[in-house]
């Protein structure tokens, strides 16, 4: 017979093993001791689906099951609310004699008591907005073409583009759109060495922002780390991660990551000795990211560069069939099919090889409209390449300015 102080041993290795506990020759005292050490009072005073089943006794009297009709379930091994649900009607009906009408009725205050609450999607949508969760880049025709889908808490975005277009640009006018509109912390990692104090300046100068302590507080609110090697990336990640999970107050304010950009450090492991150290810490920044991403709910946007298909391959022709034997090159001219190359991108593609090809949920690209500037304003276009959201494909136009990517 189970005693008081080996109920809770019991439900913990219960638990371990996810076996129902079986309550049945346990006397009524023991029953009321064991129900109340398994009541949730953080829950509304509501029990999980797990919950055994006898404690519909004490807790509704307006159900149909006796206490000699929870003993006939038990000896069907029938002992938890859930198992009770998941069980087939005219199974039930036949060990507790009920009418299908009582039986519906049952299992429906159960699934009111025990089961999740329904929410419409349009409901959750505007109350994830109120919260805060939808960030948006500050940038009017972006935000309109992605819709929904625009910047939001746990968003894996990358940026892609030819060398010059404006990419760095474009993520610092996303980082200073994001610190101004939800005054939350940015973490930005520099790998290219230029990111400018005075850059950011010019830029809020440019937005009439001309006081030294909307500047001071923007910028603090900016956290640049430098770092000159694809180790030194995941290293920052993996502290940032340890950071998170110890509750640091100042880190747990940081909803937004921006690493500009992996070319400048990733294509240093180019080298045939380097060619599978690259790979592994690509695998491992891709598990970083998410992990960040799922559990964290910080957004993530990663720089990239698109280059030239014909130039890209004539790079890496010397890089095939390496001493590894692999014809799956992380940079090489075979990293895309003829395919995919073409249908992604026309004649430039984003670097970093197949594998990386599908590890972002956004994919966009930055390219030229006209390389003649009209005074202060450069024409652009950002287009979708892949996303895992919405249509891919569409386009729109922005300027580059000294404000940024309007």
């Amino acid at each position: 017979m189970l005693r008081k102080d080996n109920i809770q041993q019991e439900r913990e290795a219960a638990e371990h093993f996810q076996v129902p506990i079986d309550t049945s020759k346990m006397s009524e005292a023991e029953q009321q001791f064991h129900y109340f050490k398994m009541y949730d009072s953080d829950n509304n005073n509501k029990l999980d689906g797990y919950e055994l089943i006898n404690s519909l006794i004490h807790w509704h009297d307006n159900t149909e099951l006796s206490e000699y009709a929870i003993s006939l379930l038990n000896r069907c091994y029938i002992h938890t609310v859930n198992d009770f649900l998941n069980e087939k009607s005219e199974k039930l009906k036949n060990i507790l004699k009920l009418k299908e009408e009582v039986l519906d009725d049952l299992k429906n205050l159960l699934r009111q008591r025990f089961g999740p609450t329904k929410v419409k999607l349009a409901q959750l949508f505007s109350q994830w907005k109120s919260d805060g969760c939808l960030y948006k880049t500050g940038i009017t025709n972006l935000d309109s073409m992605l819709g929904s889908e625009s910047l939001q808490s746990g968003s894996v975005w990358e940026i892609c583009g030819p060398s010059g277009v404006g990419k760095t640009q474009w993520a610092l006018s996303i980082a200073i759109n994001f610190v101004i509109s939800k005054g939350l912390q940015v973490f930005y990692i520099d790998t290219k060495l230029d990111f400018s104090a005075i850059r950011i300046k010019q830029m809020l100068q440019s937005r009439q922002m001309i006081n030294a302590d909307v500047h001071a507080g923007i910028m603090q609110l900016i956290k640049v780390e430098r770092c000159l090697s694809a180790q030194g990336v995941i290293n920052m990640l993996e502290n940032f991660e340890r950071e998170m999970e110890r509750k640091n107050p100042t880190v747990m304010k940081t909803n937004l990551i921006i690493i500009d950009s992996l070319p400048a450090v990733w294509l240093l492991l180019k080298a045939n000795e380097d060619c599978l150290s690259g790979k592994w810490l690509l695998s491992r920044l891709n598990n970083l990211i998410y992990k960040l991403a799922q559990k964290y709910y910080v957004a993530i946007i990663i720089i990239n560069l698109s280059v030239p298909i014909m130039a890209d391959g004539q790079l890496n022709k010397n890089f095939n069939g390496t001493q590894h034997g692999e014809n799956d090159e992380l940079y090489g001219e075979n990293a895309y099919s003829q395919g995919v190359i073409f249908v992604q991108n026309g004649k430039l593609r984003p670097m970093l090889g197949r594998y990386w090809q599908s590890i972002p949920r956004l994919r966009l690209s930055l390219d030229y409209v006209s390389k003649m500037p009209d005074g202060d304003v450069t024409p652009r276009y950002i287009k979708i390449l892949n996303s895992c959201y919405t249509t891919i494909n569409l386009k729109c136009t922005v300027r580059l300015t000294a404000k940024g990517i309007m």
